[in-house]
């Protein structure tokens, strides 16, 4: 059924009216009964930030605020609002009353109680756009792993700002009187830097794609486990007032990256090209994948799953596989070849290439077949990892635009030719100069 939305609009200003009215008139006769209470901010220990030791050891700080207990808003929306012939005649304008409504009039009446004067246009707007489902703004604050930052705060677009943690993003509020600690009770979880995220969506559910794109994203931009171990979401929405969070399992990553101020513009440009290529694990599940999403899940696998370094390399070397195999059986050279082919033209050394991925595929061999590892070090073995995820991280930030213009079929077999001959060299040489591409 179709929404007289203008009708909904003077049903909701003339309920919005009568809630103030009543509030003025309850604060006059003095029946309003508001109350002082009082909270104290205490270090959330949830929360684990080893970067700034001067935030290690937070004192606790008491506020007061002005709160109308919850019992006196019930019993004035049940003997005032309800009965209203203004609250049953938005009722009968917007669906699922019981939920949107209900919480559109507490929100009014609770604000015009403690604040005086609601901010009404806000809050009717608000309630369109859930009846309509239209686009609205989402605030997301993401603490990430794997991303040290060199300055406190960095500004990389409109949308997006990186930065350090403050006091407050370390504090929780508690009431005075509470003897409860100041966590969960769930496992910690460590992070080392914020990231600000504010963009006009759809939905909820829109809103976790993009935050994950902006993770992989960041991923990709420079070699480092990045992940998210939560992501606090808020939006002017009466299906889910206030912010919520949703935790993810703590990551041990290989490898921390750094970013500074001085990246905010390659990072902007890359987030703009690579943002409707990237896809999402909250996108749609029926969805088969393609080449360039199984690369991307492997490379995310060799820099977050835990495992030993042997498991990393396999994994680093899947995604170069996904990229540049195909349907045939492959041999392992020609594989390593057409990497070879393509990061030339970034500023790789092909034979430190071909070395590297004899020695990967090596690894991944005897680490598949259960053989344990008897040369190298530890360390040469992570060092190994690095270096060919690197490659995986450039290949995968190429292919992805790539992918936008030539099928795989006809990119694998430029890359075959460009060995053997100068002006496919060129050409490819072209395609690399036109992308926007990562840090090499």
């Amino acid at each position: 059924m179709a929404i007289d939305l203008e009708r909904l609009r003077e049903a909701l200003r003339a309920l919005v009216d009568m809630i103030v009215a009543e509030i003025g008139r309850l604060r006059t006769s003095g029946g309003l009964e508001l109350q002082r209470v009082e909270y104290v901010l205490r270090r959330d220990y949830d929360l684990r930030y080893y970067a700034d030791k001067g935030l290690l050891n937070i004192a606790d700080e008491t506020c007061e605020e002005i709160e109308w207990p919850r019992e006196e808003v019930e019993i004035f929306f049940d003997e005032v609002v309800r009965p209203s012939r203004e609250y049953l005649l938005a009722a009968s304008l917007v669906p699922d009353p019981d939920r949107l409504l209900l919480s559109f009039v507490w929100t009014v009446a609770y604000e015009a109680a403690v604040f005086g004067s609601p901010n009404c246009d806000a809050h009717i707007d608000s309630l369109v756009c859930d009846v309509t489902h239209a686009p609205r703004e989402f605030r997301m604050k993401l603490w990430l792993t794997g991303l040290q930052l060199n300055d406190d705060e960095i500004l990389v677009s409109k949308a997006l700002t990186l930065r350090r943690p403050n006091k407050r993003d370390l504090q929780i509020r508690v009431p005075a009187e509470s003897r409860e600690p100041a966590y969960s009770g769930l496992p910690p979880f460590s992070f080392t830097c914020l990231a600000d995220l504010r963009m006009t969506l759809s939905g909820e559910r829109t809103a976790q794609v993009e935050a994950d794109r902006l993770i992989t994203i960041l991923r990709l931009f420079r070699l480092g486990s990045v992940a998210s171990s939560r992501i606090d979401t808020i939006s002017e929405s009466f299906y889910s007032r206030g912010s919520h969070a949703m935790r993810a399992p703590n990551v041990i990553g290989c490898h921390v990256s750094e970013v500074s101020g001085n990246d905010a513009e390659s990072l902007a440009a890359l987030l703009e090209t690579l943002g409707p290529l990237t896809p999402s694990r909250y996108g749609e599940t029926d969805r088969p994948h393609d080449y360039i999403s199984t690369a991307l899940d492997w490379y995310s696998r060799s820099l977050l799953e835990s495992g030993p370094w042997e498991a990393r390399i396999a994994w680093a070397v899947a995604c170069l596989e996904a990229l540049f195999g195909d349907s045939k059986t492959e041999l392992n050279f020609r594989l390593s070849l057409r990497i070879v082919s393509l990061l030339r033209c970034l500023g790789f050394k092909p034979l430190e290439i071909k070395k590297n991925m004899s020695r990967a595929y090596d690894v991944r061999s005897k680490y598949v077949h259960g053989v344990p590892r008897k040369e190298g070090s530890a360390e040469d073995v992570r060092e190994l990892l690095l270096a060919v995820a690197d490659y995986a991280r450039v290949a995968c930030v190429v292919m992805m635009q790539l992918n936008t213009k030539f099928e795989k079929k006809a990119i694998l077999l430029a890359l075959d030719e460009a060995l053997i001959d100068d002006v496919r060299r060129e050409e490819v040489q072209a395609w690399c100069s036109q992308l926007k591409v990562a840090e090499t």
